[in-house]
């Protein structure tokens, strides 16, 4: 992802800004700003009487650690300075010559600069948030899933992952319609079959429904979804090693997101065990033809 685009490392170039101007002020703090001896010659900051070289040491390390991190900024923020002799310079790296003879830039410029930097970071923040694609957050997906797959993911095996939470939606479906003896494709096939139930066959159905062709449609939708689920995203992992099949984080959090929906609407389905009256929306038997 573009930098610029990227609200986190936004938010952490903005923050490393605001700690390098903290650092930069608490080394100005030892000096003074030269305005009248040999400008242009003489350091733009002169170190302050009662300042020992052991503050000022440890204050300027302070200042090159906070440059070191926010550095950046300036390519971000596009902000640089023209120097004549010296080219184009950026504010953060090129600090410490406010102290050194023929200095290429002033304290001023240091201050101006960073705070450039900080209004423009807070302007991208914003057009980044703004333009962000919502977010897939892994600890949303529904809880069997994640339950079964964080352990695995979080150690960085999405392959594992992804396995272990296929297996364990298949058991969410086994308990819902209580069922143990066929593998998972079939049982998905059988629980949404168009069939009415029998002994020990449970059916799913969505009787919330209004309509008749709704609920066809749910059944039917959901069946093939979830065979499809299994299909192609468990059984491929289970009958190759991870070192054949590799998932990367995006393939393996898309994958854990279709099981999570498979799921949720195992969850919304009603598991039932005998045939069904008629209910209402459903389209009226034919009227018998009158005779000659």
């Amino acid at each position: 992802m573009e930098a610029r685009r990227n609200v986190e490392y936004l938010h952490f170039l903005s923050d490393a800004v605001g700690a390098f101007r903290e650092a930069f002020e608490a080394f100005m703090a030892l000096h003074v700003v030269n305005e009248d001896l040999a400008r242009g010659i003489a350091p733009a900051a002169i170190r302050r009487d009662g300042a020992t070289r052991e503050q000022v040491d440890a204050a300027a390390d302070a200042v090159s650690r906070a440059a070191g991190r926010a550095e950046a900024a300036a390519r971000v923020c596009n902000h640089w300075i023209t120097v004549t002799g010296a080219g184009t310079v950026n504010v953060i790296t090129s600090w410490f010559t406010v102290a050194q003879p023929k200095p290429i830039l002033e304290p001023a410029d240091i201050r101006n600069g960073t705070s450039h930097m900080l209004g423009k970071l807070e302007e991208l923040i914003r057009q980044a948030k703004a333009d962000a694609a919502p977010d897939l957050r892994s600890d949303g997906l529904h809880p069997v899933v994640w339950a079964a797959a964080a352990a695995s993911w979080n150690a960085g095996n999405h392959h594992a992952a992804v396995h272990a939470a296929a297996n364990m939606v298949n058991a969410h479906l086994q308990n819902k319609v209580g069922r143990t003896d066929i593998g998972e494709t079939d049982l998905v096939r059988q629980s949404f079959s168009t069939s009415d139930p029998k002994p020990g066959a449970a059916r799913l159905r969505f009787p919330g429904y209004v309509t008749e062709s709704t609920r066809i449609g749910m059944r039917d939708g959901v069946r093939d979804f979830g065979a499809g689920c299994f299909a192609a995203i468990r059984n491929p992992l289970a009958h190759r090693p991870s070192g054949e099949l590799e998932l990367g984080e995006q393939a393996a959090l898309e994958r854990l997101a279709a099981l999570s929906l498979f799921a949720r609407w195992v969850d919304e389905a009603t598991a039932v065990t005998e045939p069904q009256p008629e209910q209402p929306g459903a389209a009226a038997p034919p009227a018998p033809r009158a005779g000659p």
